[in-house]
């Protein structure tokens, strides 16, 4: 029997054969991404992965601000995040899951016991900020009655805010998936906001381009699914 090797063909460094079938799809996916979409969705999806698309590896790479640019440029195959842009006529979106906020303090903190919107707002608090700066969307709600919080450090990854607050008086508000991983450990309590914030989308965003791809098309699904 002769073995014929066919060429493959590349669509942004994702080799995908003719075959749509996941055992046999090879190369690599590049998703941009925030900490709170990465500890949430990926575990599940490598997962799947591993056993069903074993030719397939995953990059993360950051994602800076609200830039859906690298889609645009090929530079990435996903982004996952919660910037809701309609403007882009050539990228493609899912929508992931909605989303809410839970507090992050220590166990050893007396607001554990009773936590109300006074005591909130008169704690110091501890911000996750991708590029360094507010307002958040706790500062929008505060603002919406009147109300400033302190925040006394501002950090860039959830996985950083949990450690300060296990360790100190700090507060920490977060995305409630993240903010129940992360309070996994002993000693962080989760409490809900005495203060009602909005919600919001997590998006999974494609170029049009690959719209047909079966590599893309497969993993879209299970991104989806287990989101």
């Amino acid at each position: 029997m002769v073995n014929v090797h066919l060429p493959t063909l590349t669509i942004h460094q994702i080799i995908t054969p003719p075959s749509s079938l996941p055992s046999a799809m090879q190369g690599e996916i590049v998703i941009a991404t925030r900490d709170n979409e990465m500890v949430s969705i990926l575990p599940q999806v490598i997962n799947i992965i591993s056993k069903e698309a074993p030719g397939l590896t995953l990059r993360i790479v950051p994602l800076i601000g609200d830039d859906l640019s690298p889609l645009e440029h090929n530079k990435v195959d996903f982004i996952m995040t919660g910037t809701d842009s309609k403007s882009a006529t050539t990228l493609c979106r899912s929508t992931l899951y909605k989303e809410d906020f839970v507090c992050l303090v220590s166990s050893n903190n007396p607001v554990t016991k009773s936590f109300t919107l006074e005591k909130f707002v008169n704690m110091k608090h501890c911000m996750v900020s991708i590029t360094g700066f507010g307002p958040g969307f706790v500062d929008t709600a505060l603002a919406q009655k009147g109300l400033e919080r302190k925040i006394s450090i501002t950090v860039p990854h959830f996985l950083a805010a949990s450690y300060i607050v296990a360790s100190t008086d700090l507060v920490a508000t977060l995305p409630r998936k993240v903010g129940q991983l992360l309070s996994q450990q002993k000693k962080i309590t989760l409490l809900e906001p005495p203060i009602k914030i909005p919600s919001f989308s997590i998006y999974l965003y494609w170029h049009i381009r690959n719209q047909n791809n079966p590599t893309h098309k497969w993993l879209r699904k299970i991104i989806r699914a287990n989101s």
